[in-house]
């Protein structure tokens, strides 16, 4: 008897030696991991491969000024591969852009050639510019500056009633030195 119930003992302890087995190696679901739109998000903005390097800046559009956004280029010479307006609210009214570069921030002085881009009211809208040369290469520290000139209702010559929103952003080419 004692022979049996060592046995029964031993045989047991096996079985549940083997589930622990059969559990620890068994087959999981794949985990989820989450990353932005490409792949994960890289909050570094300067990135350098072989001695060209790329610059991202963004910002978010201002309100109550006819220029509601500017971004400055890298503190070396650098060539603007783009930049983007996304409007998710433009004006209550018919607005026309304008993509510039300045030597401050919040002065459109010189257009990049393109045509003023004309948006509707109450439109969300996206714009995109580019350059060639002789205007593709900046000075170090150049702004970039977008603005509205049309569009404002009578009265509110300062823009303090226009009140976009939306996100501007722009990529750089620069040299390692």
């Amino acid at each position: 008897m004692k022979t049996i119930i060592t046995s029964i003992f031993a045989l047991t302890a096996a079985v549940f030696a083997l589930i622990a087995v059969v559990e620890h190696n068994a087959v999981q679901a794949p985990q989820t991991v989450k990353v932005g739109a490409a792949g994960a998000i890289d909050s570094v903005n300067y990135h350098c491969w072989a001695g060209v390097c790329q610059y991202y800046a963004a910002t978010s559009l201002k309100t109550a000024t006819t220029t509601p956004c500017a971004i400055q280029s890298p503190a070396a010479t650098s060539t603007l591969e783009f930049v983007g307006v996304r409007l998710d609210v433009s004006s209550t009214t018919a607005t026309t852009w304008d993509i510039a570069r300045a030597t401050t921030a919040f002065a459109t002085t010189t257009t990049f050639g393109t045509a003023a881009l004309a948006v509707a009211g109450n439109a969300q809208s996206y714009m995109t510019g580019t350059t060639t040369a002789p205007t593709a290469i900046l000075p170090p520290n150049t702004w970039i500056v977008v603005g509205q000139r049309q569009g404002i209702t009578a009265g509110d010559t300062a823009g303090t009633g226009f009140v976009p929103s939306g996100q501007c952003s722009a990529k750089f080419i620069t040299s390692q030195s």
